[in-house]
């Protein structure tokens, strides 16, 4: 599940390294699944690792206008409603606890 749901980071110099080893992961975890250039997304499953890896170098280029779509990792916040309430009752906060097979 955790590979699934998706985290969208922008790029900065804090966070560059770290979406850069996710942007050549692909589809391992922890990676990413989508990287937005310019409003487009590319699927990084469907790309060769050398692609991935030449993704990765160049994300500094142009970076205010890129969107790394990880995959959500514990410690992340997520919102979920309880149905079939739709009212502000039925939304809770949880924190993420990703747990191994």
């Amino acid at each position: 599940m955790s590979k699934k749901l998706t985290f969208c980071e922008h790029i900065n110099e804090y966070n560059l390294e770290k979406l850069q080893t996710y942007v050549m992961n692909g589809k391992k975890y922890p990676g990413a699944n989508f990287l937005e250039e310019n409003g487009k997304l590319i699927k990084l499953d469907l790309l060769t690792e050398e692609q991935r890896i030449s993704l990765a170098r160049n994300l500094w280029n142009n970076h205010e206008n890129k969107i790394v779509y990880r995959h959500i990792q514990s410690g992340d916040n997520v919102l979920f409603n309880r149905q079939p309430t739709l009212h502000k009752a039925g939304l809770m906060a949880h924190r993420v606890k990703v747990l191994p097979k």
